[in-house]
């Protein structure tokens, strides 16, 4: 779009074009796809309760008696430090679930984990 604007001040005349273009953004490539390994454990118990889901990581919250509400917060430190991630939730089948999402590094050990029968997704 080019506009251009006339200003008239006694015998002198300024004039002022502006052009504007409107472009698509360029996307951004999409980062390589890294092979990663995801183990889950679940259970068949009644599963979080929603202050337990709430503050799933946060230390020292428990709902156990004589427990210390570090279990899942060290887990998290670990798994994060190795640039990984880890969540949990209800299995929507009953109990609770948490799975684990590491990086594998480097390349070869994939056929290694495949020939365990660890399935490995990239």
């Amino acid at each position: 779009m080019r506009r251009t604007t006339a200003l008239a001040v006694g015998a002198l005349v300024c004039s002022m074009a502006v052009s504007v273009w409107a472009e698509e953004p360029k996307p951004k490539p999409a980062p390589p796809a890294k092979k990663v390994v995801k183990i889950s454990v679940r259970d068949n118990g009644k599963g979080f309760s929603e202050k337990a889901l709430s503050g799933l990581f946060t230390p020292f919250l428990t709902t156990k008696e004589e427990g210390s509400g570090l279990g899942l917060a060290i887990v998290r430190r670990i798994v994060e430090g190795l640039d990984g991630e880890v969540c949990g939730d209800n299995d929507p089948t009953g109990g609770a679930v948490v799975s684990i999402t590491l990086p594998i590094s480097p390349s070869d050990s994939v056929p290694l984990l495949q020939s365990q029968g660890i399935a490995v997704s990239s």
